[in-house]
């Protein structure tokens, strides 16, 4: 995992970079960005469970962005991914919000 430190007039910006070994070849909806949701949540909840409560009751802007799974193969309104091969999710956090510190095991 890797964080990336971006500093701006408004504050600073956290890049994590996910990397996620498939264990499986697999077929996955193209689109996972309720699976990948929940999957920030959960780390975060590892961390701070008041902070991850917090954030997924909040209506609107969100302090996080997240990407879909990068790396795998399109085809068909599905995503392959093989055994063996890495693949990334981005998550950008805002300042104030947990950047640098979520838990890889």
């Amino acid at each position: 995992m890797k964080t990336c430190p971006i500093h701006s007039p408004e504050g600073i910006l956290y890049s994590v970079l996910l990397e996620l070994q498939a264990r499986h070849h697999a077929s996955l909806p193209a689109t996972t960005g309720h699976l990948t949701h929940a999957m920030f949540h959960q780390l975060l909840m590892r961390i701070d469970p008041a902070q991850s409560r917090q954030l997924h009751q909040e209506g609107g802007h969100r302090p996080f962005t997240l990407s879909p799974l990068l790396g795998g193969q399109r085809k068909d309104h599905r995503v392959i991914v093989s055994e063996g091969v890495t693949y990334q999710i981005r998550i950008t956090l805002l300042d104030g919000a947990k950047g640098g510190h979520v838990p890889c095991d």
